[in-house]
């Protein structure tokens, strides 16, 4: 007689990913989180006189509650947005308009460091003792080579420098440009894999 396994498969709760970012999404699998993708658009103008790394959550905050009010059924289920900008020796650096903008922000950080703020907000549905709402920032220090004027004109062709903050994907060519980092590279394409997990484990996802 042979003896008969039942295998209880654990359902995942459902979550959504608020973000129009391919990269968020590669990187959110890395959790093994299933997600549904649900693109939203906010304004991502950068509230004047706020530190920096307030407004990386505000632009977050904004494109959570932006899902969560597309679809009154979202309260019941999980919810992550995310913004990434980058910080320049003349302040908040968001995403170029245009091939001349782009190659003014990378000749700006030529040589030198630079910081990548990246803020998460996530919601839960209602649990005990859990609050719903919770969101951090997280930065990476970025230092770039000192670039010529080829190097620039070289990247700006490549496209990469299209919607994104700070004008260069370092998961790309532009990786070409960095000397080194100091903290997170995934906080630099723009979502922060460790600090991502460790807010949900406070908020009691379910993990496998």
């Amino acid at each position: 007689m042979y003896d008969t396994f039942i295998l209880m498969v654990k359902s995942h709760p459902l979550f959504y990913l608020y973000s129009t970012s391919p990269r968020r999404s590669d990187l959110l699998n890395q959790l093994g989180i299933q997600y549904k993708l649900f693109p939203i658009d906010v304004d991502e103008n950068i509230p004047e006189g706020r530190p920096s790394h307030e407004v990386v959550v505000i632009i977050a905050m904004r494109k959570l509650e932006a899902g969560m009010k597309a679809v009154p059924a979202h309260s019941e289920a999980w919810g992550l947005a995310a913004d990434t900008l980058v910080e320049g020796p003349s302040g908040l650096l968001g995403k170029p308009r245009n091939a001349l903008e782009a190659a003014a922000m990378l000749h700006s950080l030529s040589g030198i460091s630079h910081d990548v703020h990246t803020g998460i907000a996530v919601y839960s549905p209602r649990q005990p003792s859990v609050e719903e709402t919770q969101n951090l920032v997280h930065t990476t220090k970025v230092t770039f080579k000192n670039l010529s004027d080829a190097d620039v004109s070289s990247y700006i062709r490549t496209g990469e420098w299209k919607d994104v903050a700070g004008a260069y994907r370092i998961q790309g060519r532009g990786a070409s440009l960095v000397e080194k980092i100091d903290g997170l590279w995934s906080t630099v394409v723009g979502l922060p894999l460790s600090p991502l997990y460790g807010i949900l484990t406070a908020m009691s996802y379910p993990f496998g």
